[in-house]
């Protein structure tokens, strides 16, 4: 059982049986199992690499907080 926006690395993606039609996809989580995409929302990991190089006049910038 993993909590809602919980961090678990999928491991593989399957697609599963013809019945249904739609959404057919499944992502295995770790060792723990599978789950339907329907409940996964899929994210990337992009780091930000912070930049020292501010006119002084300052500069329009994007603020991010990371979650763990």
């Amino acid at each position: 059982m993993h909590w809602k926006d919980t961090f678990a690395p999928h491991t593989h993606v399957t697609v599963g049986d013809e019945e249904p039609s739609y959404n057919r996809i499944w992502y295995q989580v770790g060792s723990d199992g599978y789950a339907h995409s329907s409940d996964i929302q899929p994210v990337r990991t992009i780091l930000n690499e912070p930049d020292s190089n501010i006119p002084d006049g300052g500069a329009l910038a994007e603020i991010t907080v990371p979650v763990y």
